[in-house]
This record gives structure tokens, C-alpha cells and sequence, in this order.
């Protein structure tokens, strides 16, 4: 039996990327073979391993995820361009980004609308300051309430304020 070795090491050690490293090996043709390794006994149970287990279950169902993904994408930017079309989409008197949806606007107490991003710097910025009121951003001498910021706490805590 002829055995032949691979050279070269693998560029890291995350199991996502070693897979798709050898995907990339076989469709461009690149005769992979196994590494020798010594014998060794696995210390953790997988069972016991969540991001084992994760990276398993992505793997198994890489396809799938990826398809939703581009799906959701795909009915996202189609939502956009009816709304624009039927002139449902809002601006961003801050940024002045004009294709958000009426979910995804911010407003103070004079309704000024703004998108989460520009709401979420601003906050940052002030509560860095150390200041704890959050005044329009239009100037207009209104603020944004703190019903307002804590019903919206989710959207505005997954980008980085909460």
C-alpha cells in the first residue's frame, strides 16, 4: 500500500473552517490524505461540549442555514423596494437614510424620526459624557423618553447600548 502524508499543517484548528478547507481541496481537484497521528483518547464527552455540538449541528446543516439566510435576505430587500415604491418607507432625519421601515424609526416627544444606529451613537456619546437625559438630535429642544428607549431596549441593545 503506498502511503502518502499531507505536508502541510492546517491554518486553524476550528472544525468549520478545516471543513470547508477540504471542500475547497476536493473542488478544485487537490488529493488530500490523511495526516498520521498518535493514538489519543478524547477527554471531553461531546455531549458535554456546546460549541462542539454547534459546530456539529451547523455543519450538518450548513445548506439549510445558508439557504434561509439568503432567503430572508432576499424577502428583505423586496419588502424595501415595495415600500419605497408605495412611499411607506421612512427617513432618518439624522443620517438621512431613506428606506427604513416605520418599525425601525426612533422618535422624541416632537416626533422626530431616527434609525436605531444614529440613536444608539448618540447614546453612547452621551452616556459617556456621563450625561443621563438623551435630547433630539434634530435640536429641537424635546428628548427621547425613557419609555421610548426601553421599549425599543432589545433592538437598541443588540447594537451595542443597554
Amino acid at each position: 500500500m503506498n502511503s502518502m502524508f499531507c505536508r502541510r499543517q492546517p491554518k486553524c484548528k476550528s472544525l468549520l473552517k478545516v471543513d470547508e478547507e477540504l471542500q475547497q481541496a476536493e473542488q478544485t481537484g487537490e488529493q488530500v490524505m490523511k495526516c498520521r497521528r498518535k493514538p489519543t483518547t478524547m477527554r471531553v464527552d461531546p455531549g458535554e461540549d456546546i460549541r462542539l455540538l454547534q459546530e456539529l449541528a451547523y455543519l450538518e446543516h450548513r445548506t439549510d442555514i445558508l439557504d434561509c439566510k439568503l432567503k430572508k435576505q432576499q424577502e428583505e430587500a423586496d419588502r424595501r423596494k415595495i415600500a419605497k415604491e408605495n412611499g411607506l418607507s421612512v427617513s432618518c432625519q439624522c443620517c438621512f437614510a431613506d428606506d427604513l421601515f416605520p418599525e425601525e424609526v426612533y422618535s422624541c416627544t416632537n416626533d422626530c424620526c431616527f434609525c436605531a444606529e444614529c440613536i444608539r451613537k448618540s447614546c453612547e456619546l452621551k452616556l459617556g459624557e456621563g450625561d443621563i437625559q438623551f435630547p433630539c438630535l434634530a435640536d429641537c429642544g424635546a428628548q427621547f423618553a425613557w419609555k421610548t428607549l426601553q421599549v425599543n431596549e432589545n433592538r437598541l441593545s443588540t447594537n451595542g447600548v443597554k
